[in-house]
């Protein structure tokens, strides 16, 4: 497939004028294009001032990657649609999927996420349809669009004025440019270097992986060659005087050439003041001049389309300018013979330098007036909203309908695409339209994304949204738009009563009622103890609801997480969250994001409901992928690892968890859900690979001091297990502390049902001769064990307390956590009993007694992949008599590591390596990394073995 910039839109340099001095970086560009048509993308950002050759540059690389059969897409950075969310994006990415063919060959997987960005009309229209920008997956499904692109053919990205593109285009050429390396991609991009405070720097943006090219002012041999050309052979002082005027910018030594050209100057030395005069300002000036000896008709054409933006439909160029159609048409064939339009199907500027000339030539009264023109003949026209509130952006309120429908629309569609700060100026462009009955809900909907956008006035709006409320139903929409924002100003205890205070008119079974009371429990949850309980007591002191709405879900987890926070039996808080997860409702209607969710899989988690939790996970995982939600496909892994290690599968804990760590650094949410490093960090200490763990908290950045809240917490359980299994007992006693501190400060947020903190520190302190506080602490861990009820925690709890028991009675206290544990899926929790038992038997001189639970023990860790507590498992049964199992090195499927485990068996299932790396939001070339390496250890060739050496 050969995609032509001629024929989508993109611009090839008619070919009278040859390239000088620019070598070097062709021999750039080339190599680039080479890499792509070999598999290893680059991506190279031409910089330079206005005027220094950029775009003649990518139009040497398009032109060259066309020779060859490679894809090359281009799309230029607009400054007047800059504002605007993906436009240069769906002008890049959009000319190949016009073929219905094409577009139905590549919109499938996740690319079809995106699908949205590229109907038909304005895509504000299909909100439905529009997966979750926040979570990234406009971008993951634009990434793998990519992808099914270069699968068919190398491919060029050109993208012309990039310092231009809108922030969301900006955010997918910094996701794409790390990742090209691995695909038959090229990314070249032209840019004007960052001149004031708030430029963009593109290559910066672009990340290392971008190569920068620079190129320079033409040289004095060079300037004079192009004015030889033109206008004879020149005298030294004249080329001199020409290249002083220009500053060898190749742009204005052209213009310079022709505007001499016209005035019949001698390149004699004797003309050098007259050329020395033409600097850039003065040729800019004369571009508008030159276009009147055109024609008047084209004076009105070039200032119009100023106005309307390149490739701006002609039809409407001829409105904008007072033309027929046929003489625009004629006037725009005369500015493209003159060289001021660029020869496409649609007119547009050979130079951005020109349409600036144009634009400012225009006082500030007729640009307003012009741009007001626009917007009505646009919103006349049926033209996306985006479109016409570009142009109401640069004038004064309209005071008419259409205007503040095309703002609140463009609006939307800017806040559902990510542009918040997009959305925020055309609120604020939207309220200075004359007030209707419509005010209330624009001052919510400013005083939300103001606060989105971290401005200070969000507030205000949202204020006097409330103190202007009609009726109790405006009322109560006012006080959820504006609890958030008075949680985040440190106001939580005015949140939470605005939301009193709205519900109390309203009846109970209101659904909006009840939506309140939702959000309201939901906020309660992170506000100090006292205000949580009392809250929570109100919303307790109702009969729960039946679960019939995504309102009524949320309750339901609420109530379940709270009753686990406090304490309450693991059977009533497990009741609640299996209620608030039937049928999917919760799901649907808030998605695989959603905490409440998560809340309630964790009190599944904690009651030892693994089963049902991995179900709801799963669930929540499918819908993560089916959307784009990267933030819920996160937050799943995470829940899974948590699941799989206190079932005791260690491997699948360590891959969830990596999966998870290793989604947030890929998305750029470096300080995002600790709580994950934490789960692997754990999994790591029991698979004995305790370098590779400190390696983890020291690449995550987790050192001492941690951060306060509660998704530290893990990192602090992790942490002290991991110092307490190098041997440093007072480092792994200081976090336990530190988390016992926070546990009494928070209300007992720490964890939710068992094992605590105390269980932890409890053998820690009797090893260091503290038995006193150890054993308060396993006392207390098995009170708080037997009330939550559930075996894990319980056996936990009394292995803890044998732990601190003398030695006439710890085996009794053994053996009762073993008793509990047995026939329960927590299988690693009976591997450490079943140790602990056994030693404590041969510590009671009972040796032929403590072999069968070390044997079974040995078993269950080796089993678990827990090889810390098999090998102390193995030593305690040789200290017994017994015989040592020798140790072997692993082959076959014990080899392979968790990642290369979970990508084969998807792979023996019949998914592809774009599937799989879809389903895990990672790239091809990793899923070809981990079976290269499965193959490997398997010793197998290919895909089709897999099936059969993993049922082994």
């Amino acid at each position: 497939m050969n995609l032509h910039p001629a024929q989508y839109g993109g611009r090839m340099r008619r070919g009278r004028r040859p390239l000088l001095e620019r070598d070097g970086e062709l021999q750039a560009i080339r190599a680039a294009l080479r890499g792509a048509r070999a598999g290893a993308g680059r991506t190279l950002v031409v910089e330079g001032p206005a005027g220094i050759g950029k775009t003649v540059l990518l139009q040497a690389a398009a032109t060259s990657a066309a020779r060859t059969g490679t894809t090359v897409l281009w799309a230029r950075g607009s400054e007047l649609e800059r504002r605007f969310p993906f436009g240069v994006v769906r002008e890049l990415l959009e000319p190949p999927l016009r073929d219905p063919a094409m577009r139905a060959a590549v919109l499938t997987g996740a690319a079809g996420l995106c699908a949205p960005l590229f109907e038909r009309g304005d895509p504000a229209d299909l909100p439905a349809a529009r997966p979750a920008v926040a979570d990234t997956g406009l971008l993951h499904g634009l990434y793998w669009l990519v992808c099914a692109l270069a699968d068919r053919a190398p491919l060029v990205l050109v993208v012309d004025d990039a310092q231009w593109a809108d922030a969301r285009s900006q955010d997918l050429l910094a996701f794409l440019a790390p990742r090209v390396g691995e695909l038959p991609v090229a990314l070249v991009a032209a840019t004007r270097p960052p001149v004031a405070e708030g430029d963009v720097d593109v290559a910066v943006a672009l990340g290392g992986a971008a190569e920068r090219i620079a190129p320079q002012p033409l040289s004095t041999a060079a300037v004079r060659r192009l004015l030889a050309e033109e206008l004879g052979e020149p005298e030294p002082a004249f080329v001199a005087a020409c290249l002083a005027a220009t500053g060898g910018s190749p742009f204005y030594v052209r213009e310079l050439i022709g505007a001499l050209a016209t005035g019949g100057t001698a390149p004699l030395g004797a003309q050098a003041a007259q050329a020395a005069e033409l600097g850039p300002e003065t040729i800019a000036r004369a571009i508008l001049p030159r276009i009147a000896r055109v024609s008047p008709d084209a004076v009105a054409v070039a200032r119009a389309l100023a106005i309307l933006g390149d490739g701006a439909e002609l039809s409407r160029v001829a409105a904008l300018a007072g033309l027929d159609e046929a003489a625009a048409t004629a006037a725009a064939a005369a500015l493209c013979r003159a060289g001021v339009l660029a020869p496409e199907r649609r007119p547009r500027f050979e130079h951005p330098i020109v349409r600036s000339a144009i634009a400012s030539g225009l006082t500030a009264v007729e640009r307003a007036q012009a741009h007001r023109r626009a917007a009505r003949l646009l919103a006349a026209a049926g033209a996306p909203s985006t479109r016409v509130a570009a142009h109401l952006l640069e004038t004064d309120a309209v005071g008419e309908p259409w205007a503040r429908d095309a703002l609140l629309d463009a609006a939307r569609r800017a806040r559902d695409e990510g542009a918040i700060a997009v959305a925020l100026q055309c609120l604020r462009r939207a309220l200075a339209e004359p007030p209707d009955e419509h005010r209330h809900a624009l001052l919510l909907q400013l005083g939300e994304v103001a606060f989105q956008a971290g401005e200070r006035d969000a507030l205000d709006h949202l204020e006097t949204a409330w103190r202007d409320a009609a009726g109790p139903r405006q009322r109560a929409r006012a006080a959820r738009a504006l609890a958030v924002p008075l949680v985040g100003a440190g106001r939580i205890d005015e949140a939470l009563e605005r939301l009193r205070q709205a519900v109390v008119p309203l009846a109970g079974d209101d659904p909006l009622a009840i939506e309140l009371t939702a959000h309201r429990s939901s906020l309660a949850l992170l506000a100090p103890m006292e205000l949580t309980a009392r809250v929570m007591a109100e919303v307790e002191a109702h009969e729960p609801p039946a679960a019939r709405t995504g309102a009524e879900c949320m309750l339901l987890g609420n109530l379940a997480y709270w009753g686990a926070m406090r304490g309450a039996p693991a059977e009533s808080c497990m009741a609640l969250a299996e209620r608030s997860l039937a049928g999917g409702v919760l799901l649907d209607e808030e998605g695989p994001a959603s905490l409440t969710l998560h809340y309630a899989v964790l009190v599944l988690i904690s009651a030892d409901a693994f089963a049902a939790a991995d179900d709801h996970l799963a669930a929540a995982l499918r819908r993560a992928r089916a959307t784009g939600s990267v933030l819920g496909f996160a937050l799943c892994s995470l829940m899974r690892s948590l699941s799989a290690y206190r079932r005791g599968a260690l491997a699948d804990a360590e891959v969830e968890a990596r999966h998870t760590v290793d989604t947030v650094r890929l998305h750029g949410w470096e300080d995002g859900l600790p709580g994950a490093v934490g789960f692997l960090v754990d999994a790591l200490v029991d698979r004995g690979r305790l370098d590779e763990a400190v390696a983890v908290l020291e690449d995550a950045g987790l050192g001492r001091p941690l951060p306060e809240g509660l998704l530290y917490h893990p990192v602090l359980v992790a942490r002290a297990r991991l110092a307490i299994a190098c041997g440093d007992r007072a480092a792994g006693l200081e976090d336990l502390r530190e988390l016992g501190r926070r546990d009494e400060r928070d209300g007992a947020r720490a964890t939710i049902g068992t094992p605590t903190w105390r269980g932890y520190a409890a053998p820690v302190l009797a090893a260091l001769g503290e038995r006193e506080e150890a054993l308060r602490l396993a006392e207390e861990e098995l009170a708080l064990a037997r009330r939550w009820g559930a075996p894990r925690g319980l056996g936990f709890a009394l292995r803890a307390r044998g732990a601190v028991a003398d030695p006439a009675t710890a085996v009794d206290w053994h053996a009762r956590a073993v008793e509990t544990l047995e026939g329960t899926p927590a299988r690693l929790e009976l591997a450490r009993s079943l140790t602990d038992l056994g030693t404590a038997l041969r510590r009671a001189r009972r040796p032929r007694d403590a072999r069968e639970p070390l044997r079974r023990a040995a078993d269950l860790a080796t089993r678990c992949d827990a090889s810390l507590l098999a090998e102390r498992a193995v030593h305690e049964l040789g200290a017994t008599g017994a015989r040592r199992r020798s140790r072997t090195l692993l082959t076959g499927v014990e080899a392979l590591t968790p990642s290369e485990r979970r990508i084969a068996a998807m792979a023996a299932g019949g998914m592809t390596n774009r599937e799989i790396a879809e389903a895990l939001f990672l790239t091809r070339k990793t899923i070809e990394m981990h079976l290269g390496g499965a193959y490997r250890k398997l010793g197998i060739s290919s895909r089709e073995e897999l099936p059969s050496v993993l049922e082994m």
